[in-house]
């Protein structure tokens, strides 16, 4: 039979198109699904850092108290003062040093060490020089701890920025592409089944509703308010992310 209202030609369109939105539709979600699994593994790896770099810390205030326990080792012993201040008057030319007995890590630097060490070579008491060497090893273990915590923090900054400075900035373009892509094949639909000669003529306005759905593409499971409200707030959670990173790569650069 001769179909001369033109309804089969509009409700073949309207599968087309329907299948095409729902196979983009599939494929965005699709896409803002593998954001969410990127955004969780920067936040892991950055969660893990941030603990690192609290057992880091946590590791210098145990080597300053340690280097403070050594320096008050020796700071009432003969001769030690003396040669303190010999040895900061020849490393700073001439400058004024006071010796506090109360110090600070970067008042612990090379030249104090080395006059400890020198004092030691010189006097060597052995009840001071035993101290002095249990505090020595103390301070190596607590390096080396550090510096096996560096690593691990270094290997998750690495995922991390990894993750966030080249993975989800692609994947955010991908999903603005493909979010892109089913909004102009959802007008396109539209305006093609508008222009049907069915769908223009009187059959069409004396159709009942359930008719009408027949060739007017469903668009209620379709989320695409959401997901480009997800892309949107995962976008700005990325450049958070980027700034967080770059701060705590900046706090392991700043370790020796």
């Amino acid at each position: 039979m001769v179909d001369i209202t033109g309804k089969k030609d509009a409700m073949h369109i309207k599968q087309e198109y329907q299948n095409a939105l729902n196979h983009s539709h599939k494929e965005l979600k699709k896409q803002v699904g593998l954001m969410y699994k990127i955004n969780h593994k920067i936040k892991y790896a950055i969660n893990d850092a941030l603990k690192y770099k609290r057992d880091i810390e946590a590791s210098l205030e145990e080597k300053h108290e340690l280097y403070k326990s050594l320096f008050n080792l020796l700071k009432d012993e003969k001769g030690f003062e003396g040669l303190m201040m010999d040895k900061a008057q020849k490393g700073k030319k001439g400058t004024k040093v006071s010796i506090q007995p109360k110090i600070k890590d970067s008042d612990i630097d090379e030249l104090k060490i080395n006059a400890m060490q020198e004092y030691i070579d010189k006097y060597p008491d052995p009840s001071t020089k035993k101290s002095y060497e249990n505090l020595q090893s103390k301070i190596a273990e607590k390096e080396k701890e550090i510096t096996k915590v560096k690593e691990k923090m270094h290997k998750e900054l690495s995922v991390a920025k990894r993750e966030a400075n080249g993975y989800m900035p692609r994947n955010i373009k991908h999903s603005r592409n493909k979010l892109k892509r089913f909004r102009d094949q959802l007008k396109e639909g539209v305006e093609e089944l508008k222009s049907m000669r069915y769908i223009k003529g009187i059959a069409y306005k004396l159709s009942s509703r359930k008719e009408r759905l027949k060739v007017t593409i469903d668009t209620k499971y379709y989320r695409d308010e959401e997901n480009e409200e997800v892309i949107k707030n995962l976008e700005g959670e990325n450049k958070d992310d980027v700034k967080e990173i770059k701060e705590l790569e900046k706090f392991v650069s700043n370790l020796k």
